[in-house]
């Protein structure tokens, strides 16, 4: 091949520079998309689609930007002044992008408005506007490894070590921002600050750039110009199927992260940090790679470049099929040296532990295979520099065709092949794509070297036993056990016992007594639907975290149906915000409403409803009952319409994007969207939250409604909130007319609830108790993402007793909010009584020996202590119990 035009001496002497400064720009890139990804779920909804839409534009722009600035490059322009510019257009564009963001509001309200028919133009529209915000910033990022490889690259025949080394040390810095950004700067410093930051860090890195220029000018500035055949040498039939395979590689690449990340959400969990882990052991795959690689490319390429790399692609999808067979084997071995942690340890070293033991599961199932995709491009720099003698364009062409495969892999991935194929089944035609394309390009060498004269078949062997290794891999492909994976041992694990850590008691735990009634991949997380084989309960889970039953969670699910639309002023029009088994839509249709509008993210829980039919009234075939599948957030932000009443009942706070659910902002559009006199109802957990988080929560709600009651409904579990801008009180005539309807009345009688008195047992807090609940402090915003970063490290610990018994602590005197409560002592005294006989029947005796004696000290009458002795008897019998 032609040699690049040579340096003067002294461009070593720089280039450990050079590298530093692209190792951070590699950390600056990965903190840049971590956190407008954050941004724009906000805006445009965290469906795979929307998420899809953003990734693409991210990386459409990369892709440009390497595909041009590699031509450019190769004029006199002096690489490390050009890159240093591009660092510091990259910062300065940065502080404009959240403005950017903002602008995009409207936009999508409008695009809403207009197009929301149309699910493909409103898509497509979106993309457009998210393209253009991010196009710049994005081509320049793109641009700094073409450029930068035109500065290291010295010496034609070593390509593949100066731009592999490069490209390693740039995805090191990736792991590093990846790493930094979730764990420390998102919940250090906020969203906004850390963007801050990160553009401060550009500007500097760019001057920096510009200052090593002028420091070694003359050393940095290539000498000479592309001659202009140079410049136009056509790509060779053998260079565009090379070109053509790492596109694919980039696609294939996709389909493992995607499927990767979704096995191990089942076992880790879907936590943020959970989430950083993946990421970053994904991009340790590919950086360690790269690294090796690049110290044998230059040797490898110059004689069997396309056997390394079908090597390559054979050995990933090899190593792939391994991690099929770790799959059943990873939600045992997470539960045991779950058990060797919790508990042994200090708070803060058990955090550490585990976030180690999730790294160790991820490193398991990833790193092999990501190590052999990150060789690939060292290696096909190499050979596309035998064809094209130019620096910048070798490295842009290749890098160009590696991301337009990663965006189409990003798009199709989790949105047509993981939901039709499933998780396994995704996985497993990757590998034969892998095995495929090797043989494919072995058996293209081969007919190659036949033309050429030459004689051997050991290629097309090769070939043969490449395709023949894919048809075997797939006969022996493991089944997929639904129950076992989605047994959630990261939330479950510390309620088993010592004996369920035996093989058989494992089973028994995860399986046993079990039956499968669905089960379902879909779009954004697998969902099942289980049973007790002997029993009529059921429940639904999503990602192994059981958010739904028939029996367990039953006082929740119909409360939070019921409750707002008991207090609101009108309930003609509801908004439903997490479908799940059905059973809250089911209450809401119970009452006199015209319009329900339920929002759910994931298509296969409207299946998995089908199930809960017996439950839940079923909804999805009432006419007032409209489904809209998409973010619950990203609707009532486009929506222009007002609602009486919206319930927000989504999965728990600790989960990434679910967390968006629980903001001071989410809430503040929940209010914007309510009518005078509206409710707005948030459903709110009790385990595995420390109580300063639950204060949080609390205290953020409470700062964007200001009349506000809070119900215990299940006592160990979960609490309702209901948020108005009108006073909340209880109108005895208004409450019992709305229970007389008979529908209703059926319903809460599922719950035990016949009165007024019964339902305000679960009553616990008013608007006064709530905020010296809460206290002071920080409120969980956009920003801050209080919640999200905090409350996965108390999920395995067990703080049920202590939060109730804080709230408890504050608990208010239902009568206080009686509206229409009576003056006289008598009556007055006939109020308690009756929430005495109340509390009795739920089986809350001492609540119940509180209200009978406030009645007795206002009325003494022989009913009255007739129901005390009850009170103390029923006392009395719970004690001596056997537990």
């Amino acid at each position: 091949m032609s040699s690049n035009p040579t340096h003067e001496r002294g461009t070593p002497s720089f280039a450990g520079v050079v590298l530093s400064l692209f190792f951070v720009s590699g950390a600056l890139g990965l903190i840049y998309e971590v956190v407008w990804l954050r941004m724009l779920i906000l805006i445009f909804g965290s469906t795979h689609f929307a998420v899809s839409t953003v990734l693409t534009a991210f990386m459409g722009g990369l892709a440009l930007g390497a595909f041009v600035l590699g031509r450019k490059i190769d004029t006199r322009w002096d690489p490390v002044t050009v890159y240093g510019i591009l660092e510091i257009g990259i910062g300065i564009y940065a502080l404009t992008v959240p403005y950017l963001f903002k602008l995009l509001i409207p936009l999508s309200q409008v695009l809403w408005t207009q197009f929301s028919p149309s699910f493909y133009v409103f898509s497509l529209l979106r993309f457009l506007f998210v393209g253009a915000a991010l196009l710049l910033p994005c081509a320049f990022m793109g641009g700094t490894l073409p450029v930068l490889s035109r500065f290291i690259s010295r010496r034609g025949d070593e390509i593949g070590l100066s731009v592999g080394m490069l490209y390693g040390v740039n995805t090191f810095g990736a792991v590093v921002g990846a790493a930094v950004t979730g764990f420390a700067l998102v919940p250090g410093l906020g969203v906004q600050r850390t963007i801050y930051l990160a553009a401060a860090l550009n500007v500097i890195l760019g001057a920096a750039a510009l200052s090593v220029a002028r420091r070694g000018a003359s050393a940095s500035r290539p000498q000479g110009s592309p001659t202009s055949s140079e410049s136009r040498t056509p790509l060779p039939a053998s260079l565009k199927l090379i070109l053509f395979i790492f596109a694919c590689s980039g696609f294939i690449a996709m389909v493992y992260e995607i499927s990767w990340t979704r096995v191990l959400a089942l076992v880790i969990g879907s936590s943020v940090y959970a989430f950083t882990v993946m990421l970053t052991t994904f991009l340790i795959g590919l950086a360690v790679g790269a690294s090796l690689m690049s110290r044998v490319a230059d040797r490898l390429g110059a004689k069997w470049g396309e056997e390394g790399i079908a090597a390559i692609m054979a050995g990933t999808g090899i190593t792939a099929f391994g991690t099929l067979l770790l799959f059943h084997r990873l939600p045992y071995a997470f539960s045991v040296a779950f058990h060797r942690i919790h508990g042994g340890a200090g708070a803060s070293r058990e955090q550490i532990l585990l976030f180690a033991l999730e790294f160790a599961m991820a490193a398991a199932v990833m790193l092999p295979p990501t190590i052999l995709l990150g060789g690939m491009f060292p290696l096909v720099v190499r050979i596309c520099g035998e064809a094209l003698p130019l620096v910048g364009r070798t490295v842009g062409t290749a890098y160009t065709a590696n991301t337009v495969g990663t965006i189409f892999g990003s798009a199709l991935a989790g949105f047509a092949i993981l939901p039709l194929a499933g998780i396994q089944g995704s996985i497993l035609l990757a590998i034969l794509a892998n095995l495929l394309l090797a043989a494919v390009l072995l058996a293209s060498k081969q007919r190659a070297m036949r033309r050429q004269g030459s004689r051997g078949s050991i290629r097309l062997v090769a070939a043969g036993l490449s395709l023949a290794a894919g048809v075997a891999l797939w006969l022996l492909c493991p089944s997929w056990n639904a129950l076992l994976m989605n047994s959630g041992v990261y939330q479950y694990a510390a309620d088993m016992s010592a004996s369920d850590l035996t093989s058989e008691g494992f089973y028994d735990y995860t399986q046993g007594d079990f039956e499968l009634l669905f089960y379902r991949e879909g779009v954004t997380a697998a969902v099942m639907v289980a049973g007790e084989k002997h029993t009529k309960d059921i429940w639904l889970s999503v990602n192994g975290k059981i958010d739904a039953s028939s029996f367990g969670d039953l006082q929740t699910q119909l409360l939070s149906g019921h409750l707002p639309l008991l207090f609101a002023d009108r309930h003609d029009d509801v908004v439903v915000i997490g479908y799940a088994s059905g059973i809250t839509v089911g209450a809401v249709t119970q009452h006199d409403i015209k319009s329900l509008t339920a929002v759910e993210i994931e298509p296969a829980i409207l299946e998995a409803s089908e199930k809960f039919k017996e439950y839940n009234h079923d909804p999805l075939s009432n006419p007032r009952v409209r489904v809209v599948t998409g973010d619950g957030r990203n609707f009532l932000l486009v929506t222009p319409d007002r609602y009486d009443v919206i319930i927000s009942e989504p999965s728990n706070p600790w989960m990434t994007v679910a967390s968006n659910l629980f903001t001071r902002e989410f809430f503040e559009l929940g209010r914007q969207r309510l009518r005078p006199g509206g409710v707005f109802a948030q459903w709110l957990q009790l385990y595995g939250m420390q109580p300063s988080d639950l204060r949080a929560l609390a205290r953020t709600f409470a700062s964007v409604f200001p009349n506000v009651l809070v119900f215990n409904t299940i006592p160990d579990a979960d609490i309702v909130l209901l948020g108005s801008e009108e006073p909340l009180v209880f109108e005895t005539g208004k409450l019992t007319a709305r229970m007389s309807d008979l529908d209703v009345a059926l319903d809460l009688g599922r719950v035990r609830v016949f009165s007024v008195p019964d339902l305000l047992t679960y009553f616990i807090m008013g608007t006064r108790e709530l905020r010296e609940f809460a206290g002071e402090g920080d409120l969980n915003t956009d920003d801050n993402a209080l919640i999200e970063f905090h409350a996965p490290r108390s999920l395995h610990f067990e703080t049920r007793q202590e939060n109730r018994g804080a709230i408890q602590a504050h608990a208010a005197d239902p009568l206080d909010l009686y509206v229409d409560r009576p003056s006289a002592p008598e009556l007055i005294a006939l109020r308690y009584q009756d929430m005495a006989e109340a509390y009795l029947r739920r089986g809350m005796n001492d609540t119940a020996a509180k209200s009978i004696e406030r009645a007795l000290s206002l009325h003494d009458s022989e009913e009255g202590r007739i129901l005390q002795a009850r009170i103390r008897e029923a006392a009395e019998k719970k004690a001596h119990r056997p537990s």
